[in-house]
C-alpha cells in the first residue's frame, strides 16, 4: 500500500440536518442525515458536517473531495450511524 504523507483525512466531529418548515428543531441526534430539494410543496433539508481542521494547520490547501455514501429513498431511514 502506497501512502501519500501530503494527504490529511478528515472524518466530522458533528453532523445535523435542518428542514425548512421546522427551523428551531435540533436533529443531532436523528439516525441519519436528510437532504432534499423542496419538492411538490414538501420542505427542503439541508445537511452540515463540522470537522475538525487543526491537523491543517499552518498547511497550504490546495484541492479537497468530500466522499459520502448515500441512500435514496420515499421511506424511512433503517441505516444506524
Amino acid at each position: 500500500m502506497v501512502t501519500d504523507a501530503t494527504r490529511v483525512r478528515l472524518v466530522p466531529v458533528e453532523d445535523s440536518y435542518v428542514q425548512s418548515t421546522t427551523a428551531s428543531t435540533n436533529y443531532g441526534s436523528s439516525s441519519g442525515l436528510l437532504s432534499k430539494p423542496t419538492y411538490g410543496g414538501s420542505p427542503d433539508r439541508i445537511a452540515y458536517f463540522k470537522f475538525d481542521v487543526s491537523a491543517l494547520a499552518g498547511k497550504t490547501v490546495t484541492s479537497a473531495v468530500l466522499s459520502t455514501s448515500n441512500q435514496i429513498t420515499d421511506g424511512p431511514l433503517d441505516v444506524a450511524r
